[in-house]
């Protein structure tokens, strides 16, 4: 049999023929935890004859197994198997020698060994199946289990399913509790679980669309459950597919459009040029300053930039009011003629001349004639009936400014206009030149001695003498070696030198003394001064100081000793000569004869 409660059980063997050989095996299907331990309570006996009470037997592979040196006796054997729950044995039987099997099953026997009797039931604890004081059934049926005390479930509502949350443990039912548990809505009769709505509210179906009332925000509406965009009772129906629903599309066939528009539906309302206007009423869909084409078209504005009633788009000068084409002019410009003369002032250099379009050379209101068609217009032609001249010139109109001999002189007023070299014939006529070599005023040409500006004849004496006869005795000087006329010869040969009777001069050559104005500043300093007194004489004078062979020319009075004297202070003897040689008398008391004459020139000191 099996058994699959916790405890000790008692099995009883069947009575078997002692055979040596047999073994005696009790085997099990284990389903839980291990085995405690096996024991055989009774008399046995070995082969020998001895007698073996309550074996423990050993334990393998789940088999409890007699020893083989062990007997039975003719009698009755109690088996003791303790195990945890979830065991069950089973006897497989035992075999001998001879082949021969014996199979019995076990059963409960009253002796096992364990006579506690811990719930004083007074059954031993080896046969009571309950000895839990805890059980509901510990002093009743030996044979029976424990039972203990199960889970009563309080019922509120009494709708006969238990508060899982409000419990009783005990072994009689109280009032008003269950055995079933299981009400998910304790405090609602009408309810074991929320359902969808909850407990203490219905889970009602108005309009059968599997949506309880409570969440079906449409519950008189078996097609919808929320109001959606067109309310309860009305379906969202977007039959265009353009995700607005019928009920609120006003263009429930157009995809594109909920609302008619500018176009209408099934018409997009798509502004091309985005000026506003949608391309099914602009005469210009892809023009954004224009919804007619107008006077230019669409993509050309209808501008009148010059405000002159003509688009620019037609207006050849869209810039001038006065103007829609350029003209002559071009635009911005009047094609006014206002001489008449056929041509638009604009291109008109003489807008006010009738004669002429441009200034030309002499201007605007003035002809460009050139009378003696020499090139150059009578306004600017001060020769205008002369071909050669535009201008007087030197010579005149009509007169040409030649210039033969090219010396810068028109040949008009060039009275030698062969001659590069003169303009008139001058002294020695066109051809000469009056060149003036002596500078002496007569021209070259004229001048006997050209090159004398002394003289313009050779005279007497030749060019380059001067004619000169000082002592009128018919010879040049230059020719005459004396002409003096105080000589004793000056009128004889040419060829003699003067000879002189210094005696005899006229006026006599007189030295009439001597006198220092400035003494010498230091010793052979040459800064004195000598005064020197003489009459008559030929010059040049010079004043000898014999001491010192100084000979000072006197050309001015008083002499100087600067470069004469070369020791001062001094005593010296001074005479005076003059050109021929002369020296200067006495003129008295020496029986007018030369004198010699002393003087002393001091230091400056010595004068103090």
């Amino acid at each position: 049999t099996s058994a699959t409660t916790t405890g000790s059980y008692t099995h009883r063997a069947p009575a078997l023929c002692a055979v040596a050989d047999t073994a005696f095996i009790l085997a099990w299907t284990q389903y839980g935890g291990p085995l405690f331990s096996a024991q055989i309570h009774g008399m046995w006996q070995t082969l020998d004859g001895t007698i073996i009470d309550d074996q423990t037997l050993s334990v393998a592979n789940n088999q409890l197994q007699m020893r083989a040196d062990l007997a039975y006796r003719p009698a009755k054997h109690d088996f003791t198997i303790c195990w945890q729950d979830g065991f069950t044995a089973t006897t497989h039987g035992s075999g001998t020698t001879d082949g021969s099997g014996f199979g019995a099953a076990m059963r409960m026997v009253s002796t096992c060994g364990d006579l506690s009797d811990i719930d004083n039931d007074g059954v031993p604890a080896c046969v009571d199946l309950c000895e839990d004081l805890t059980a509901c059934n510990f002093t009743a049926d030996p044979s029976e289990s424990c039972s203990y005390p199960p889970t009563w479930y309080a019922d509120a509502d009494g709708d006969g399913a238990g508060d899982p949350s409000v419990i009783l443990v005990q072994c009689v039912a109280p009032e008003g509790y269950l055995a079933l548990a299981g009400d998910g809505c304790p405090a609602d009769p009408l309810k074991t679980e929320p359902g969808t709505c909850g407990c203490g509210i219905s889970d009602l179906d108005s309009d059968l669309d599997g949506t309880a009332d409570c969440i079906d925000n449409c519950p008189e509406d078996p097609l919808k459950t929320e109001p959606g965009t067109c309310g309860c009772g009305i379906s969202d129906l977007d039959s265009d597919l353009d995700g607005t629903a019928d009920c609120i599309d006003n263009c429930p066939e157009d995809p594109l459009k909920t609302e008619p528009g500018d176009c209408g539906c099934g018409t997009p309302d798509t502004d091309s040029d985005l000026d506003g206007t949608a391309d099914c009423n602009d005469g210009c869909p892809a023009d954004p300053l224009k919804t007619a084409p107008g006077t230019c078209g669409c993509g050309t504005p209808d501008t009148d930039t010059d405000l002159d009633g003509t688009a620019d788009c037609n207006d050849g000068c869209p810039l001038d009011p006065l103007k829609t084409a350029p003209g002559i002019c071009g635009c911005g410009i009047t094609d006014l003629d206002t001489d008449l003369d056929g041509t638009a002032d604009c291109n008109d250099g003489c807008p006010d001349d009738p004669l002429k379009t441009e200034a030309g050379i002499c201007g605007c209101g003035i002809t460009d004639l050139d009378s003696d068609l020499d090139g150059t217009a009578d306004c600017i032609d001060n020769c205008p009936e002369d071909p050669l001249k535009t201008e007087p010139g030197t010579c005149g109109c009509g007169i040409s400014d030649l210039d033969s001999d090219l010396d810068g002189t028109a040949d008009c007023i060039d009275n030698c206009p062969e001659d590069p070299l003169k303009t008139e014939p001058g002294d020695c006529g066109c051809g000469t030149p009056d060149t003036d070599s002596d500078l002496d005023g007569t021209a070259d040409c004229n001048d006997g001695c050209p090159a004398d500006p002394l003289k313009t004849a050779p005279g007497t004496c030749g060019c380059g003498v001067i004619e000169l006869d000082v002592d009128n005795d018919g010879l040049c000087d230059s020719e005459d070696l004396c002409t003096e006329v105080a000589a004793i010869n000056y009128d004889a040969s040419p060829t003699e030198v003067c000879l002189f009777d210094c005696a005899l001069m006229d006026p006599p050559f007189l030295f009439n003394g001597l006198s220092v104005i400035q003494a010498a500043s230091a010793h052979a300093a040459p800064d004195a001064v000598i005064g020197v007194e003489f009459t008559g004489g030929f010059p040049p004078i010079s004043l000898i100081l014999t001491d010192i062979s100084a000979v000072i020319p006197i050309q001015n009075l008083p002499v100087s000793t600067a470069q004469a004297l070369g020791a001062l202070p001094g005593l010296f003897d001074a005479i005076i000569v003059d050109r021929y040689g002369c020296e200067g008398r006495a003129a008295s008391g020496a029986g007018f004869e030369p004198v010699s004459r002393e003087i002393v020139v001091p230091y400056t000191i010595c004068e103090d």
